[in-house]
């Protein structure tokens, strides 16, 4: 039952992001943002296609949901992605564009939505998932522009923090690790990811890794004490490189630079 309503949803969700007239849809389990934000984290595809087919036909109501909608458009099910797409056209048109071009097959699209995003600022927020989906499979000076980016748009996202952290760990490339930890300073909570930090110098095997975790630790730990006597003991390291790096960390621990 509940896929033959969605079926009959979606054409009237198309009609209303075409002119803008069509009403809200009646439906007993679903009457208000919060009941349909309630069925998109259900395990049935159904519902959550039904869910975002909802929050479309609520339009401008819906918008706080934006970023759930753009997260629809990584769902497993096609039926998910396309009432999500319907969805963001309807309920903040100026984001459809830019994420359908990020969730696309056109890499220079993709490079131009980064762009037009960070011209909205703000306004961007909601489209972090599909940011950050772009940033996995990106080139790696075009990581570099998003990881500056999605931070300048969207510095309250918790979720920020931790992809940046690994990035400033472990990606291939040495520009890229450098913008992680250049801007993971201004996401909401950079400390969180302290204890990766120190997990990832605790399991460092190469003076590179150790340098890399040692520069995470010091951007982010800043007054932290029991960080302090971690590093201390990375003085005496057996590479000059790492040792200066402990130095500096440390320093940037007390509050220097």
């Amino acid at each position: 039952m509940r896929r033959l309503m969605l079926m009959a949803l979606i054409p009237a969700l198309t009609l209303a992001a075409r002119d803008g007239h069509a009403q809200q849809q009646e439906n007993p389990n679903i009457k208000n943002l919060r009941d349909a934000l309630d069925y998109l984290k259900s395990d049935k595809s159904t519902d959550r296609a039904f869910a975002l087919a909802t929050m479309g036909l609520m339009k401008e109501d819906a918008k706080s949901a934006s970023k759930q909608i753009v997260a629809g458009f990584f769902d497993s099910s096609p039926d998910v992605r396309q009432a999500a797409a319907l969805a963001l056209q309807n309920v903040n048109p100026p984001l459809y564009k830019p994420v359908v071009a990020l969730t696309g097959n056109d890499y220079s699209a993709k490079v131009q939505a980064v762009k037009d995003l960070g011209a909205l600022g703000a306004d961007a927020a909601p489209t972090v998932p599909a940011l950050l989906g772009f940033l996995k499979d990106a080139r790696a000076t075009d990581r570099v522009e998003i990881i500056k980016t999605v931070v300048e748009i969207a510095p309250k996202d918790e979720s920020l923090a931790a992809v940046l952290a690994q990035l400033a760990l472990k990606d291939p490339d040495a520009a890229v690790r450098a913008s992680a930890l250049k801007n993971l300073p201004g996401t909401a909570n950079p400390a969180s990811q302290l204890q990766t930090a120190l997990d990832a110098l605790d399991a460092a095997e190469t003076p590179a890794a150790k340098m890399d975790a040692l520069n995470l630790v010091g951007t982010i730990g800043k007054g932290n004490q029991d960080a302090a006597t971690i590093l201390k003991n990375y003085l005496n390291d057996s590479s000059p490189q790492v040792r200066e790096a402990a130095k500096k960390a440390l320093t940037r621990l007390k509050g220097g630079k």
